[in-house]
C-alpha cells in the first residue's frame, strides 16, 4: 500500500508505504527501512507523509517514530520525536501529515495535535485545539494541512476543520469549523 508520494526538486519520486520509504530515480527503486543499530536510519517502516521545503530539504512522517529530515549527502535520517520530559517537543510520535509553509516552518500533524517546527532553531510550537464547540472533546488527530494566500494555516481533524492565524511568531488565533 502506498500512503503518500512526492516528486523532489531533482525529479526523484519518493513514496511512503507500510513497509518503508522508496525512492525511484527513473531506473531503479531504492527502499529505506529500519536497520538494527543504525542511529541515522529510519526507526519505523510505516511512512505516512513526505514533503520538501523551500530549502530543498526532504521531510518524512512516520507512525511510532515521529518525523525525519533526510540528509541527501550522507544518506542519513535525522529524527525529531516526542520526548515525554520536554513539553516543547513533538506532541506525539504518530505523524499523519507534514506541510512546509511559505515562512519556512514545517507543520506536523499528529494524533495528539498540531505542531509548528522551525528547522532553523530546531524548536516546536504546539498549537492547542480547544474543546470542539464546547462539546467536551478535542480535535487532536490532524490529517491534512495547507496554507492559504493570506498566510492562514488550515488543518483537517477527526472532528472538523481548524484555521490558525498568527498574531506574532508565538501567538496565534484558532478557529474551529
Amino acid at each position: 500500500i502506498i500512503n503518500c508520494f512526492w516528486q523532489d526538486h531533482r525529479g526523484f519520486l519518493w513514496f511512503g508505504t507500510w513497509s518503508g520509504l522508496g525512492r525511484y530515480d527513473g531506473y531503479e527503486v531504492k527502499i529505506y527501512r529500519p536497520e538494527s543499530g543504525n542511529a541515522y536510519g529510519l526507526q519505523s517502516d510505516q511512512i505516512t507523509s513526505i514533503v520538501e521545503d523551500q530549502n530543498k530539504q526532504l521531510w518524512i512522517g512516520t507512525i511510532n517514530a515521529g518525523f525525519y529530515r533526510f540528509d541527501r549527502a550522507k544518506e542519513q535520517f535525522i529524527n525529531y520525536s516526542h520526548n515525554p520530559e520536554d513539553p516543547n517537543s513533538l506532541s506525539n510520535n504518530d505523524v499523519w501529515s507534514l506541510f512546509a509553509d511559505s515562512k519556512g516552518y514545517i507543520w506536523v500533524g499528529t494524533e495528539k495535535g498540531l505542531n509548528r517546527f522551525d528547522p532553523n532553531t530546531n524548536t516546536f510550537l504546539n498549537v492547542s485545539v480547544p474543546d470542539y464547540q464546547g462539546r467536551g472533546y478535542t480535535s487532536d488527530y490532524i490529517y491534512s494541512i495547507c496554507e492559504t494566500p493570506d498566510g492562514s494555516i488550515w488543518a483537517t481533524t477527526n472532528r472538523g476543520l481548524n484555521r490558525i492565524t498568527f498574531i506574532n511568531a508565538q501567538t496565534y488565533h484558532l478557529e474551529c469549523y
